[in-house]
């Protein structure tokens, strides 16, 4: 019987790079991963995953890509960020090949902080035919790091302040196509959590991170508890214990390997736990 899961893959700069081996090995394993939503890193690294149904292409594109790793980051100090974004723009654009998120291969979702509208938006190949780059874009430009992102005469930025393990796709969208044999009524998620908020993974919702951030936007806050209300979830959360001490280093990406090597150590004391869980 073929095990199937799905992934939430959340913000955290490079330390998204963790998960990596991780995943590979799920996948190596023979398990069917249904789904992936991703947040800031969370929408890099689940985008190529959801394109290609694997990881090990990204792994030997990021080994092979050192020196553009170290100037991926085009400084320049105005009022928007201290980023402009436009060479990271346009590797996205050569490593998705321009794709728009409706070729990819498994249900993905991106998610992003419109500031145009002041809501927080999903980006699917249910619902979008938006480019791949654009929905990244969209979704790792940091407030006061990166220049807000044009799309559709609206501006979005990284909604990982709001929304930094965005779990919620998986009630809001349903796919009538999928056949019943493959439908659970559990839901079993495998959660990347690299963010510095202590959620309890029995517990989660979305309006936790929103009370503890202090967002107060009550037609927000309304809109996630409808969405969450009823859901049957058995997540296994994974949140490593390394802290980054300064931005430099949140974006140091030419360091991935580092966090790369702590995913394969967590897979050593952990990999029976995990497939335990699966089932």
């Amino acid at each position: 019987m073929v095990k199937r899961i799905k992934l939430v893959i959340g913000a955290g700069g490079v330390r998204g790079f963790f998960s990596l081996p991780i995943i590979s090995r799920l996948l190596d394993a023979g398990v069917e991963i249904e789904a992936v939503s991703g947040s800031s890193i969370g929408s890099i690294i689940g985008s190529y995953l959801a394109l290609n149904k694997e990881l090990e292409s990204f792994v030997s594109l990021a080994n092979s890509s050192k020196q553009e790793l170290k100037r991926l980051f085009d400084y320049k100090l105005s009022k928007q960020g201290l980023i402009k974004g436009d060479r990271i723009y346009k590797t996205l654009k050569r490593v998705y090949n321009n794709y728009s998120i409706r070729k990819v291969r498994l249900d993905l979702y991106i998610n992003s902080y419109n500031i145009t509208k002041r809501r927080l938006v999903y980006f699917s190949n249910l619902n979008s035919n938006i480019l791949i780059a654009n929905a990244i874009m969209a979704s790792i430009s940091i407030p006061g790091l990166f220049r807000p992102f044009l799309y559709n005469r609206n501006y979005y930025v990284d909604a990982s302040f709001i929304d930094p393990l965005p779990i919620s796709p998986f009630r809001i969208f349903v796919r009538k196509s999928v056949p019943k044999h493959k439908k659970q009524k559990t839901q079993k998620i495998v959660v990347f959590d690299f963010s510095n908020v202590e959620l309890n993974a029995k517990s989660y919702s979305l309006i936790n991170i929103i009370e503890l951030v202090n967002l107060e936007r009550s037609s927000l806050i309304s809109e996630m508890k409808l969405n969450l209300e009823g859901n049957n979830f058995n997540i296994y959360k994974i949140k490593p214990l390394f802290r980054v001490r300064s931005v430099h280093e949140f974006l140091k990406f030419d360091d991935w390997k580092k966090y790369y090597r702590y995913g394969s150590k967590f897979l050593e004391h952990n990999e029976n736990k995990l497939f335990d869980w699966i089932g």
